[in-house]
């Protein structure tokens, strides 16, 4: 019977069916609600004021004007506003193209470039020293077989100095929309720091080309052997621009009030005239830098 009660023991057990098991389903999780995005304050607000940037090589000379001129547009507009100052066009360019700037002044180059960018349009031009604009020639002596700026490749080029708009920034730029790299396809460049040096260098043969101004070689023993090979676009003097990023309203309020201030925007940039922005005065210029395959946003830094 001992033996035998195991193998009982055994069979009196029932068999357990397996159950198929069925997974949880993963819960999804709910997306977690961001939070509102800050809400700046309205510009010209105390917390957002409106920025009016002067460039002056000497910015503390002007400073103290230029912040009297913003506390005056301040009462005018009942708006918060502030000036600042600096030295470089290239700046005040990035400013108002950055939205840190809302009115500014800049060169023609700048303004081409926040013109290119769409964050800026063209308020004011200028007249300083009697012209609103800059004209720069290419030349050279006659006796040269040189008739065309695709003539000056090989020779040696006379210019006042490397930051003259008329004597090597817009040249530049003509020779290189003529095919020529002025930094390897002129034998040599040199500076002789002013333009009636340029004409004297030409016509004692140390130079074979050159440029400078418009009319630099009038007055100047034996100029009657210059030879003009193409007069430069015109270069407009400062303008004054207003950031696109202001809203309509702000913009057109500006506007109104700026017309009453005029005469101290004059003085700030020393000028002797303001005039209605005119687009058509930068089409030339725009144009050969165009022809230059140079970036227009690039020229304004």
């Amino acid at each position: 019977m001992l033996l035998a009660l195991p193998g009982v023991v055994a069979c009196g057990k029932r068999q357990a069916t397996p159950v198929a098991s069925r997974p949880l389903p993963t819960p999804i999780p709910l997306p977690t609600p961001l939070p509102p995005l800050p809400t700046l304050p309205p510009p010209g607000s105390p917390e957002h004021p409106l920025v009016v940037m002067f460039v002056n090589d000497d910015p503390s000379s002007i400073k103290k004007t230029a912040d009297d001129f913003a506390k005056s547009l301040s009462t005018a507009t009942k708006l918060t506003i502030e000036a600042q100052v600096t030295d470089s066009y290239g700046e005040a360019h990035r400013a108002l193209c950055n939205g840190e700037a809302h009115l500014a002044t800049l060169d023609a180059f700048s303004y081409l470039a926040v013109s290119q960018a769409g964050c800026g349009s063209l308020l004011y031009t200028t007249v300083i020293d009697g012209e609103k604009s800059t004209r720069g020639q290419m030349l050279t002596i006659a006796g040269k077989e040189i008739y065309s700026v695709v003539g000056f490749k090989g020779f040696r080029f006379c210019r006042s100095g490397p930051l003259s708009i008329p004597g090597w920034v817009v040249p530049s730029l003509m020779l290189r929309a003529n095919g020529l790299n002025p930094m390897t396809d002129l034998y040599s460049v040199t500076d002789t720091k002013t333009d009636e040096a340029v004409i004297k260098s030409l016509l004692s043969y140390q130079c074979d080309v050159g440029a400078t101004v418009v009319g630099a070689e009038v007055g100047i023993p034996n100029s009657n052997r210059i030879k003009i090979i193409a007069t430069l676009p015109p270069v407009p003097t400062v303008a004054y621009a207003l950031s696109l990023k202001l809203d309509t309203a702000t913009q057109a309020l500006l506007l109104d009030k700026l017309r009453n201030h005029e005469d101290k925007l004059k003085d700030l940039i020393e000028a002797d005239e303001l005039l209605k922005g005119d687009e058509n005065e930068y089409a030339e210029l725009r144009q050969l830098v165009i022809d230059a395959k140079l970036n227009l946003v690039s020229m304004g830094q």
